[in-house]
């Protein structure tokens, strides 16, 4: 209704939230539908410098990731410390994301500026079961960091 009305849904508050990155947030996929629709603003970073896809991953919201990566969101896209969604998924420990983009042809041996890779993070963060899936589709097991340190050695640490 409000829409309707030409209520103005790209204003952002004070901290950048906008009404579409609170949907995604929540995981609202119908109201990401009709704000997308209505010409909401779904490319760029809003609040704390992270994008719409940045937090349907960090959420564990695969419709929604699913829907931004049907409107050609960029699912390859490193924020300034490397960090890709891949990575954002393995530290939100959702598996149902992480398999989403694998099966989209990411990366799975990405590493950030400091050379963490999905392994590292997820043995550095105790995501056990994602780094199960990682190794089950063949992740590099033994990639070191920047320092040398191998994901074995953050696991035991």
């Amino acid at each position: 209704f409000l829409l309707d009305q030409g209520a103005e849904f790209n204003t952002s508050t004070e901290s950048g939230l906008t009404p579409i990155y609170t949907a995604a947030e929540e995981g609202h996929l119908d109201c990401l539908h009709l704000l997308a629709d209505k010409g909401a603003v779904i490319h760029e970073a809003s609040y704390s410098k992270r994008s719409l896809l940045y937090i349907v991953i960090l959420k564990g919201h695969v419709d929604c990731l699913q829907f931004l990566a049907n409107r050609k969101v960029n699912l390859y896209q490193a924020d300034i410390d490397g960090l890709t969604p891949l990575h954002t998924a393995v530290g939100s420990g959702s598996i149902d994301c992480l398999r989403f983009l694998i099966n989209r042809g990411i990366n799975i041996n990405q590493p950030t500026k400091l050379g963490f890779t999905p392994v590292y993070l997820a043995c550095l963060g105790g995501r056990i079961k994602c780094l199960e899936f990682l190794a089950e589709n063949k992740a590099d097991l033994d990639k070191a960091d920047y320092e040398g340190l191998t994901p074995a050695y953050i696991a035991a640490a």
